[in-house]
């Protein structure tokens, strides 16, 4: 079990490595007597060290040297949707709310999502052996029993979902919907043509409907909603290719599902689909459906 102090430590120098780009050992000294990171007034050349293998051991950050100073090697997982990055993200807000208990009545946070069965998941993988689940799908009663070939796993708008391999294909669980679940014996093997990370690559959050082929697709932001959509991208693929009076349009690429359809309604009048027109069509459909049910 790693300690918290440890835990604050490492998440203090990658957050100063970082912050600097690139940084010397005596820097890095300065600014840790100048914190209440450490009970210690100096950072010694051996917890330095012990700390870099445990940033290399917890979170898959690596810290190298280059003439006298550090740098963090890999540092696009910390830009990037990776599990680096995620676990990073978290235990830094859990650091800081953790020494601020003084303002737990000022400080919201959203539920946490089920993590039920997380663990029995990942031990499965590890191993690659197949997981019998209960599943009840939304609006039935019925509860079917699967046996699946767990993939991977995806955290996608406070809900976990295992992706796994069944009988009838690739399929994808949400863990709200498991009632049991139990490793087996058996074994399987991922074949070398299946990549995680390109399973979703041309997706806007968990599904992915092969009846909609990925496709270019324009959206035109108004007002603030391009300050939005460059905090917070609607797809890895978007860059912004037009300016005019009161609006930036971007493009992506990826599958019109009904996940993203139901985001682009969700921004109301200040996000539109310019093309292709089919999909533009498509929401003004359903837009004119939702006014029905106002009248």
């Amino acid at each position: 079990m790693k300690s918290p102090n440890l835990f604050k430590e490492c998440i203090w120098l990658i957050n100063i490595i970082h912050k600097y780009g690139e940084i010397t050992f005596d820097q890095i000294n300065k600014e840790w007597s100048n914190s209440n990171i450490s009970n210690q007034p100096k950072l010694h050349r051996s917890t330095f060290n012990r700390h870099r293998d445990a940033i290399l051991d917890i979170f898959g950050i690596i810290i190298e040297c280059k003439g006298r100073k550090y740098y963090i090697h890999n540092d696009r997982v910390l830009d990037e949707d990776s599990v680096q990055n995620w676990l990073f993200s978290t235990l830094s807000v859990n650091n800081i709310i953790s020494d601020s208990m003084s303002l737990q009545n000022r400080i919201f946070l959203e539920s946490i999502p089920s993590v039920r069965y997380l663990e029995l998941y990942v031990d499965a993988m590890k191993e690659n052996r197949k997981v019998v689940i209960d599943y009840q799908k939304y609006g039935s009663t019925d509860v079917s029993e699967r046996i699946i070939e767990p993939y991977f796993l995806k955290y996608h708008k406070r809900r976990w979902y295992i992706m796994a391999n069944t009988a009838d294909g690739n399929r994808l669980f949400s863990f709200d919907r498991v009632l049991g679940a139990r490793i087996l014996e058996d074994k399987f093997s991922i074949p070398e043509t299946f990549n995680t990370k390109e399973y979703f690559a041309d997706c806007f959050g968990v599904m992915r409907d092969e009846r909609y082929p990925a496709q270019r697709i324009v959206l035109r932001a108004f007002g603030n909603e391009k300050h939005y959509m460059n905090d917070l991208p609607v797809h890895h693929s978007q860059k912004e290719i037009a300016k005019g009076d009161g609006y930036v349009d971007y493009e992506i690429f990826m599958r019109p599902t009904s996940d993203f359809i139901a985001h682009v309604m969700s921004r109301g009048q200040w996000l539109k689909v310019v093309s292709p027109q089919s999909l533009a069509d498509e929401i003004a459909e359903n837009l004119r459906k939702t006014l029905e049910m106002y009248k």
